[in-house]
C-alpha cells in the first residue's frame, strides 16, 4: 500500500476516490460520511431514542460507537 497525502503509511484505499488514507484520515472520512447521512435523514425529535441492531462485527460496532458519540448530549 502507498502513503497517505500527509506522508503517513496508508491503511486503506478509498476506491470511490482512489485516495490512500492513513488511519487518522480514514477515521475522519468515515465520520464525515456518517455525519452527512445523519443530516440527510433529518433531525431527531427531542427525547427520541435510537435502536441499533448489532451483528457483533466490526462494522456494526463502529457504527454504534459513532452514533453514540454523535447523538449523545454534550456533558
Amino acid at each position: 500500500m502507498s502513503a497517505c497525502a500527509c506522508g503517513r503509511p496508508a491503511v486503506h484505499l478509498a476506491r470511490y476516490s482512489g485516495a490512500h488514507l492513513c488511519d487518522a484520515h480514514f477515521r475522519a472520512s468515515v465520520e464525515k460520511r456518517v455525519k452527512r447521512e445523519l443530516r440527510h435523514q433529518g433531525p431527531l425529535p427531542d427525547g427520541a431514542r435510537v435502536c441499533v441492531a448489532l451483528s457483533g462485527g466490526k462494522d456494526s460496532v463502529v457504527t454504534l460507537r459513532l452514533l453514540h458519540e454523535l447523538l449523545s448530549p454534550d456533558p
